[in-house]
C-alpha cells in the first residue's frame, strides 16, 4: 500500500505511544447496521502487512470469542479498506480500496490508535489497541476500553481476598454493578449478596439496621432484628455511599472489619460473621477524613483494595455496546435487533451514535439506560432530545430593577441557525452526506433539506445525464472525484446512476 500522506503532516506520527507488550492493533466496529456486531474486531496484523476488508472478509469476532462473521453488509464494497499498522511509529495507514462504493471519512492517511473512521452512513470503525487475551468473563461489566478492562482484572485479582474492596467513582458510573462482579467472581459467590445504601437510612435506624437489634432495644423495636451483616454471613456485604455513615456506626464497622465481630443493639454479647465487604463512594473521603467526618483507621482499612470506576466520559468508545447491551437485555428488546441486514437505513442511525459518543455524560452510565429506554419508547429524536436537557442547578436569576417592577412575558430563547455558506461549508466537509451534516450544524435534516431547496442545491436524482456526463469526463470518471465535483454524496451519485438509461453516462 502505498502511502497516502506525509508521517511529518501527522500528528504525534513521528513518536510511538507506549504500547503493553501484550496490545495488538484492531479495527472494531463502533456502529453496524446489526447492532448485535457492534464491539466485534479484526486484527490488524502487526508485521506491517496489508488487511483488506470488504463486505465477505476477514472475520470480525465478538469480545467474548462468542462467534466470528465478515462485515456481511449488501451495501459495503467486497473490498472496501486496506488498513496496516506501523509498529515503528505507532500508527495505522489507512487507504480506500479501488473501486470501493462508500466514502471513508476522514480520507487515506495515517492515524494514531483511538481514530474513529466513518464508512458513509453504514460503519464507524476503531482504530485501536487491545489486549488479545481480553476474552475473559465480563460479568455485566460491557465494554473493551482499556479503563473498563482495569477494572475487570482488578476485580478478578480482588474478589478472592478476604479483605475489604472500596469502589469509588461518580454518580451512575457502575459501582454496584461492580460489587456484584466482586461478589460473583468471589468464593462466596453461593451466598447472598445483601446490599444497603448508607444515606438512606435515617440516623437513628442505620446501626439497628446493619447490625441487628435486640426486642426493645429502641422505641418501635416490638421483635428482634438480626441485621444486614448477619444475612451476609459467608456472603456479600455492599454498603453503597459509605461515606454517609455515623461515626458511631463507622467504629463498628471498623471493628467488623478487623474481627468479624459485631454486637447487635440491646444485646451484651458479640457475635461473629464471615463476609465480604464491599464500600462503595462518590465522595472525596480524603476530604471528609481531614474533616473529622470519616475515621481516619476506616479509610486506611476499607482503601487497602480499592477500585475506580471510570466515568463514562473516560470509556466512551463503550457507549455504543452499553446501549446495544441495554436494548438487548430489556423486558420488551426491540425486534428489529434480530432482523438481518439488508440495504434499507440501518434503524440506528450513524449520526445518533456519533451524537452519543460526542456527549459528556454527566450522568454516566444511569443516563445512558435512561437513554436507551426513551429510545425504546418513543424513538431516535426523543432520546436525543433527553440529551440536551440541562443537568445541575439553574443559574441565579438576576434581580429586576425596582423602578421597573412590571412584569414581562418571558422571552424564548432564540436559535441561531446557519447561514448559506455555513451550510455549503459544512456539506463540502461531510462529503454531502446530509445525515452528517445536518448533525454537525446541529439542525434537524428536515430543515437541512428545506434549506438547501430553497438555495436552489441540486439532489442527486435531479442531476441531468449532461452534468453526469461532464462531471465524468473532468474526473476521468474517478465516482468521489465525480461526487464531490456534482455537490452530492457518494451514495447519492451512485443512486443516480443506477437509474441512467445510458450506460456510458
Amino acid at each position: 500500500m502505498d502511502p497516502t500522506q506525509d508521517p511529518h503532516q501527522t500528528a504525534d506520527a513521528e513518536t510511538s505511544p507506549d504500547m503493553a507488550a501484550a496490545d495488538v492493533p484492531v479495527l472494531e466496529f463502533l456502529f453496524h447496521p446489526d447492532p448485535r456486531r457492534i464491539g466485534d474486531r479484526v486484527r490488524v496484523p502487526s508485521d506491517g502487512a496489508d488487511l483488506l476488508v470488504g463486505r465477505s472478509g476477514p472475520d470480525f469476532t465478538a469480545p467474548d470469542g462468542g462467534h466470528a462473521a465478515p462485515w456481511d453488509d449488501p451495501c459495503i464494497s467486497r473490498e472496501q479498506l486496506r488498513v496496516r499498522f506501523r509498529p515503528t511509529q505507532g500508527v495505522f495507514e489507512v487507504a480506500v480500496a479501488p473501486g470501493a462504493r462508500r466514502a471513508v471519512s476522514p480520507g487515506p492517511g495515517l492515524y494514531p490508535p483511538g481514530t474513529r473512521l466513518a464508512v458513509e452512513d453504514r460503519a464507524l470503525l476503531l482504530l485501536t489497541l487491545r489486549r488479545p487475551d481480553a476474552a475473559g468473563p465480563r460479568r455485566g461489566l460491557l465494554g473493551e476500553s482499556p479503563a473498563i478492562a482495569r477494572v475487570r482484572d482488578l476485580i478478578a485479582r480482588y474478589a478472592a481476598s478476604p479483605h475489604p474492596v472500596l469502589l469509588i467513582g461518580e454518580t451512575g458510573s457502575g459501582k454496584e454493578l461492580a460489587a456484584h462482579a466482586l461478589h460473583a467472581a468471589g468464593p462466596h459467590a453461593a451466598g447472598r449478596f445483601v446490599a444497603v445504601n448508607c444515606g438512606a437510612l435515617p440516623e437513628s435506624l442505620v446501626e439497628g439496621e446493619i447490625f441487628g437489634h435486640a426486642r426493645g432495644a429502641y422505641t418501635g423495636a416490638d421483635r428482634a432484628q438480626p441485621g444486614l451483616v448477619a444475612a451476609a454471613h459467608r456472603g456479600t456485604l455492599f454498603l453503597d455511599e459509605v461515606a454517609e455513615l455515623p461515626l458511631d456506626a463507622q467504629a463498628k464497622l471498623l471493628r467488623f472489619l478487623d474481627a468479624g465481630a459485631y454486637r447487635p443493639l440491646g444485646e451484651t454479647a458479640e457475635r461473629h460473621a464471615e463476609a465480604k465487604v464491599v464500600a462503595a463512594t462518590h465522595r472525596d473521603l480524603p476530604a471528609m477524613v481531614a474533616a473529622g467526618r470519616f475515621r481516619h483507621d476506616l479509610y486506611f482499612r476499607l482503601n487497602g483494595l480499592s477500585i475506580a470506576l471510570p466515568p463514562l466520559r473516560a470509556r466512551v468508545e463503550d457507549v455504543p455496546r452499553l446501549l446495544v447491551g441495554f436494548l438487548a437485555g430489556g423486558t420488551t428488546p426491540p425486534p428489529w435487533l434480530a432482523e438481518p441486514v439488508t440495504a434499507r437505513t440501518p434503524r440506528l442511525p450513524l449520526a445518533f451514535v456519533e451524537r452519543l459518543l460526542a456527549h459528556p455524560w454527566p450522568g454516566n452510565v444511569r443516563e445512558l439506560r435512561s437513554v436507551a429506554e426513551r429510545l425504546l419508547l418513543d424513538g431516535v429524536e426523543a432520546a436525543l432530545q433527553g440529551l440536551s436537557a440541562p443537568v445541575g442547578p439553574a443559574a441565579t436569576p438576576s434581580p429586576t430593577p425596582a423602578a421597573d417592577a412590571s412584569p414581562r412575558p418571558l422571552a424564548r430563547p432564540r436559535r441561531t441557525l446557519p447561514d448559506d455558506a455555513t451550510i455549503v461549508e459544512a456539506l463540502s466537509a461531510n462529503e454531502f452526506v446530509k445525515s452528517r451534516t445536518a448533525e454537525a450544524l446541529g439542525i434537524s435534516r428536515n430543515h437541512l433539506d428545506k434549506r438547501l431547496q430553497a438555495m436552489g442545491h441540486p439532489s442527486p436524482l435531479e442531476l441531468t445525464d449532461a452534468e453526469l456526463a461532464a462531471a465524468r469526463a473532468e474526473t476521468a470518471g474517478d465516482l468521489n472525484a465525480m461526487a464531490r465535483r456534482l455537490g452530492v454524496s457518494l451514495r447519492g451519485l451512485l443512486l443516480r446512476l443506477a437509474r441512467s438509461p445510458h450506460p456510458t453516462v
